[in-house]
Formats: C-alpha cells, structure tokens, sequence
C-alpha cells in the first residue's frame, strides 16, 4: 500500500503501539481515543481505517484496566 505516514493530513493520529497505549494516564487515553474516533470518520483508506480500529480497542482496553485496577485500591 501507499506510504501514509508523511502525508500532512491534520487528522489520522500517529500510530500507537500497545507499549505506547499501556504508559498513557485516564486522561490522555481519553484524548487518545477522541483522536483515533474522529479520525475514524473521516480515513477512506482501509489500511488505516483498519489501524484506527486496532487502536480504538487496545485505548478502550486499556482504560478499562485503568479503571479496574482503580477500583481495587
């Protein structure tokens, strides 16, 4: 596929790895995930909008362990 990652879109977030995702507070995951919905809406290409996707759920995945291991304290 096309190389996407120097296109200057504004709006496709940068990539995440679940390495970077597990290091991110409540908050800025909150701020990640609004990224990668919005962005979401607006990708034709596949191959991102597949990304995005991954993304979406590893930021959710991640919150929700926030907020179990919150709980538990």
């Amino acid at each position: 596929g096309a190389d996407l990652t120097n296109v200057p879109t504004g709006r496709i977030p940068e990539a995440l790895t679940e390495e970077q995702i597990s290091t991110l507070s409540m908050d800025e995951a909150r701020i990640k995930l609004k990224e990668v919905a919005d962005a979401r809406k607006h990708v034709r290409d596949e191959a991102v909008k597949e990304r995005l996707q991954i993304e979406f759920r590893m930021i959710m995945n991640h919150m929700r362990k926030l907020r179990e291991s919150g709980n538990s304290s």
